[in-house]
């Protein structure tokens, strides 16, 4: 793989307790450190099904990126450019252990 395989311009997000002002709190996704990053994004699957008298859409990614020391599997992935966001549905994986990339499995759901 290349590095201009790397098309996809992100941003990992984490959720976080945020101050509601009132003294409680809230849940919001924030931006990690490190700054955007790059992805290779390919589409796997899609499933349609009908919920609420809506039609939901799921599409199912396979998501990678260059290697990162600690990754978690509850951050989502935004893509950029499209402003679609990707839930981080299987652990990452090193690719060959030799930490360059990793790669998951992503699921975006669309109404």
């Amino acid at each position: 793989m290349n590095s201009g395989d790397l098309s996809h311009r992100i941003e990992v997000q984490a959720i976080t307790k945020v101050p509601d002002g009132g003294g409680g709190f809230v849940n919001s996704w924030v931006a990690l450190p490190g700054g955007p990053g790059f992805a290779s994004i390919w589409p796997l699957k899609s499933e349609e099904s009908l919920e609420g008298g809506r039609t939901i859409a799921a599409i199912t990614h396979r998501v990678r990126i260059r290697y990162r020391r600690v990754f978690k599997s509850s951050w989502r992935i935004k893509d950029l450019f499209t402003g679609r966001y990707y839930s981080i549905i299987t652990a990452p994986i090193d690719i060959g252990d030799n930490h360059q990339y990793l790669e998951m499995l992503c699921k975006e759901v669309t109404a």
